[in-house]
């Protein structure tokens, strides 16, 4: 049976990198040539494929994280009379569907308990009216610099994002400052970092 392997960075634990799922597929007799790390090119060559195929992955989480993905590749091996090898502490091959169901179901519940918890605390968060998102990088010194240059030398957005990086070295987007300057519709105001209550709240704690 041809052997074809898939590998996937790890968005959880950075491992194994790819360069050891590759070493690991190799070791199992999986060919260089038959290791993709793209899913759709390996279902594509699986696809083409007259004989049955065995499709080796080193987690499930390479094959797909939600029972969808997963089920959808699963149906197009059925098809071909294919198997799917997962490798691990040992090696097992997943033949029935209600067995992986089942274990799917219970790591996208565990998966999903992580996001809700992520967006209770977001909900606090609001509640209390801390802003949410990544610390400002402006200061109300550079709101002040950014206006002047602004209605005092008529500079433009582009021509004040290349000056804050010269004169000031501060690097922000065109976006920023123009958030600033009140000219994308409908953004709430430009909340500097002296004023940002999630740093002032901190700052306030460490005395």
């Amino acid at each position: 049976m041809l052997k074809l392997g898939l590998t996937a960075p790890s968005a959880r634990t950075r491992l194994p990198t790819v360069d050891e799922q590759t070493q690991m597929l190799l070791h199992y007799g999986v060919s260089a040539e038959n290791i993709y790390n793209s899913k759709a090119e390996l279902l594509t060559r699986v696809a083409t494929e007259t004989d049955p195929v065995e499709v080796v992955v080193t987690s499930l989480s390479r094959w797909g994280v939600q029972v969808a993905d997963r089920i959808e590749g699963l149906a197009l091996l059925q098809e071909r009379s294919g198997s799917l090898t997962v490798l691990g502490p040992t090696e097992f091959t997943l033949i029935g569907w209600l067995w992986l169901g089942v274990f799917d179901s219970e790591e996208d519940v565990w998966l999903e308990g992580i996001a809700g918890k992520k967006r209770g605390a977001a909900t606090a968060a609001r509640s209390r009216e801390i802003p949410i998102g990544p610390t400002p990088k402006l200061s109300q010194a550079d709101v002040d610099w950014i206006w002047t240059r602004r209605e005092e030398d008529n500079w433009g957005p582009d021509r004040i994002v290349s000056g804050l990086k010269r004169d000031r070295n501060i690097a922000v987007s065109k976006r920023t400052v123009m958030r600033v300057l009140g000219l994308i519709k409908g953004a709430a105001p430009y909340v500097p970092r002296d004023n940002h209550k999630y740093l002032k709240r901190d700052a306030e704690r460490r005395g």
